[in-house]
């Protein structure tokens, strides 16, 4: 179903019925974040991603799809920030280099009201570079 908050968020999952979504409203301020972390080991090797989100809502953050080796700084593979319009986009071919020292991070950051969630959904990663 949709977020707890009018005006922004999806009406539904865009596949299947479970969707994850940073929720904005009170007492969030402007630039909580919400992270997914992979868990498993990767082979070296670049992968595939593919992934579908979900930006709406006057006042939307930034989400961002990241690669972290150890303890280094984060590597942003792409980014977008804003409204987007109340639909579903896809990201179908975002290469991303790993090993098994990398994770990938999936952050969404509020924005400055509730009107600000972010959603994704069915994330895809796929053992062989995108096409």
């Amino acid at each position: 179903g949709t977020t707890s908050s009018v005006s922004t968020g999806p009406n539904s999952a865009k596949v299947g019925t479970y969707y994850k979504y940073i929720e904005t409203s009170s007492p969030r301020v402007t630039g909580d974040n919400a992270k997914l972390v992979s868990n498993r080991v990767f082979e070296d090797k670049t992968y595939c991603l593919s992934m579908y989100y979900h930006m709406h809502g006057s006042t939307t953050g930034t989400l961002k799809i990241q690669t972290r080796t150890g303890n280094d700084t984060a590597v942003t593979h792409w980014e977008k920030s804003g409204d987007q319009g109340n639909q579903w986009y896809s990201i179908d071919k975002l290469n991303l280099p790993l090993n098994n020292n990398t994770e990938i991070i999936i952050e969404g950051f509020s924005g400055g009201s509730y009107e600000s969630d972010i959603s994704v959904d069915y994330i895809m990663l796929w053992p062989f570079p995108c096409v």
